[in-house]
């Protein structure tokens, strides 16, 4: 059972496939709007749960958005190289690992 809020989305339809719960609503999320999706009485190993869950759907970035604003890459004895990243927009951005590629250079002296 479904109870919606006026003015809120509205769940139009529900798709459950093995452990994936996909919720499809009435009108798309707006970019950079944070929503809070509350889920009560979801049986669990037969014991009821209430879940709160905040949902966020950032904008895009745009060229320049993100930049690198440091990289160490020869620290002292036991430090560790790192690269710091600057976001010069107020958008919010996150990044999944098939967003950031790494790479290791080894070079020997002889």
């Amino acid at each position: 059972m479904f109870t919606t809020i006026p003015g809120q989305r509205t769940i139009k339809t529900l798709a459950v496939l093995h452990d994936t719960l996909r919720l499809y609503v009435d009108r798309p999320l707006e970019a950079d709007q944070s929503y809070d999706l509350q889920i009560r009485n979801l049986l669990y190993c037969n014991n009821p749960q209430d879940i709160d869950l905040p949902l966020f759907r950032p904008s895009p970035s745009t060229f320049n958005d993100i930049v690198i604003n440091e990289i160490l890459f020869n620290p002292p004895t036991g430090g560790v190289d790192f690269v710091e990243l600057f976001n010069r927009s107020s958008k919010t951005s996150i990044f999944s690992t098939g967003d950031l590629v790494t790479a290791s250079l080894r070079r020997s002296l002889r």
